[in-house]
């Protein structure tokens, strides 16, 4: 016995009976090889070096925020919320002001220059919306790394993710890839 409404059980067996789903990831994706050994093996090399890339992108993002922390608020070894927390309420929202300040200016300028920030990952993986432009991903990342290094709570995942992307994408192209294949590789970074 479910407790559940009627109609609701009712549109689920539906769907089940179906097999589908209001959820686009988990539809059929079309011309994506269902088996591993479908890629070419040129393909596993840029899974290789899209991580490699991906791993030092991570790395020189997480260089980044370190070196905005500490410049932001003074600081030379031990954690970042201590050393934020011990310095004056005038610093802390100074610091968050000026971030908020070069981030929109940064983001802003990068719009109009490179005309976006690159295209979001996850949605050009999952809903099929395009493509990811591999240098305006990265520099998005880089944005948001001194965003966090500056105080804002936007999350500190985006910049890598952003970095694994923009590499796959970059080799992807490359290598000219199926759209199918540079999607795999940019879910791969």
């Amino acid at each position: 016995m479910t407790l559940l409404p009627q109609s609701l059980q009712a549109r689920m067996a539906a769907r089940r009976r179906r097999g589908s789903s209001d959820d686009p990831r988990a539809t059929e994706q079309p011309n994506v090889p269902s088996r591993l050994a479908d890629f070419p093996p040129h393909f596993w090399a840029l899974v290789v070096l899209t991580g490699a890339g991906a791993g030092l992108g991570a790395i020189g993002f997480m260089a980044l925020l370190h070196a905005v922390q500490h410049a932001a608020f003074g600081y030379h070894r031990g954690e970042y919320s201590v050393a934020a927390a011990h310095r004056s309420h005038l610093r802390r929202v100074v610091v968050l002001a000026v971030g908020g300040l070069v981030t929109g200016a940064a983001l802003f300028g990068l719009r109009r220059v490179a005309g976006g920030t690159g295209g979001e990952p996850t949605r050009a993986v999952w809903m099929h919306t395009g493509d990811v432009q591999p240098l305006p991903t990265f520099a998005s990342g880089a944005i948001s790394e001194v965003s966090v290094g500056m105080g804002a709570s936007i999350g500190r995942e985006a910049a890598p993710q952003h970095a694994g992307a923009a590499v796959g994408a970059w080799l992807a192209r490359r290598a000219g890839l199926t759209p199918e294949q540079r999607r795999v590789l940019i879910a791969c970074g």
